[in-house]
């Protein structure tokens, strides 16, 4: 069996795009309808078969724009963020059909590489095993990838998850993190000219420094803001400790008979349920 999409319709046969950009020539199911991915049984083409069906598809791409749609839109995308920022666009046969780079360094990148109308797993292998690429990719790089889709989002979450971490596995230190995002939160990230990835790196770092502008994270690295992100969690740690340790060491004091007056009383208590607090 074979995944395609319906391409074209008539009485009795359906044409069918399957991946790899090949196009045959199948008994038509009643149910189909042009745009639907179908799963069919491959038939043997002959040479005439295949000259006639050439034919049909150089007529259907080049002369029709609904064929010309069908293929060229995007019902997916992917982002990678090292310090390059980079974006595939996805039609329904998992095809890249478009490579933005969001920084200088992923546009000069994908500058460098051939990766449309190749399958996303193969597009990220090239990217991540390329020279261009190793150059950003180190040991202590933490990297970010960002999916999102129109349908069967989680299903591809995986896949690309399993390829980057499995491209990257002894090469960098820290876990590749994958997340799915939202068709929101992908318009919010295009019109602050960001990946959807570090748009979302930059509002987890916004929910502590409220008035960081999206602007001020476009040339940090991931790394960088999820650094920021961390400071910020140890000193929050940081202070809910040095209450609970100034709470402790009052008590001691206390206990010994050596502490002052101003830690007696209804203050201490209430100093001790502020430490616990935190």
């Amino acid at each position: 069996m074979k995944s395609g999409i319906v391409f074209d319709l008539n009485n009795k046969k359906a044409t069918i795009m399957v991946n790899g950009g090949e196009f045959i020539s199948v008994p038509r199911d009643a149910q189909w309808e042009i745009g639907d991915v179908v799963q069919i049984e491959r038939k043997h083409l002959g040479i005439k078969q295949l000259a006639v069906l050439a034919a049909l598809v150089g007529i259907m791409l080049f002369g029709s724009a609904s064929g010309y749609k069908l293929y060229y839109s995007q019902v997916a995308l992917i982002s990678i963020d090292v310090n390059p920022s980079i974006e595939f666009s996805l039609n329904r046969f998992d095809k890249v059909i478009g490579i933005k780079g969001y920084n200088e360094e992923g546009a000069q990148i994908v500058s460098d590489l051939q990766l449309k109308n190749k399958s996303y797993n193969e597009a990220i292998k090239i990217l991540l095993q390329s020279e261009e690429m190793k150059a950003y990719v180190k040991k202590d790089s933490q990297v970010e990838v960002a999916v999102y889709a129109k349908k069967n989002t989680k299903d591809l979450k995986a896949s690309v998850d399993a390829e980057v971490s499995k491209l990257l596995k002894g090469q960098i230190d820290s876990k590749v993190h994958c997340y799915e995002v939202g068709n929101e939160l992908v318009s919010e990230a295009h019109a602050s000219e960001m990946t959807p990835g570090k748009y979302k790196a930059y509002l987890d770092l916004k929910e502590y420094e409220p008035e960081l502008q999206a602007e001020e994270c476009q040339d940090l690295s991931v790394k960088e803001i999820r650094q920021r992100i961390s400071a910020h969690h140890q000193e929050e740690s940081g202070k809910g400790g040095n209450n609970n340790d100034s709470s402790g060491h009052q008590n001691g004091e206390n206990g010994n008979g050596n502490g002052s007056g101003d830690h007696s009383g209804k203050g201490q208590q209430k100093q001790q349920k502020k430490g616990r607090g935190h």
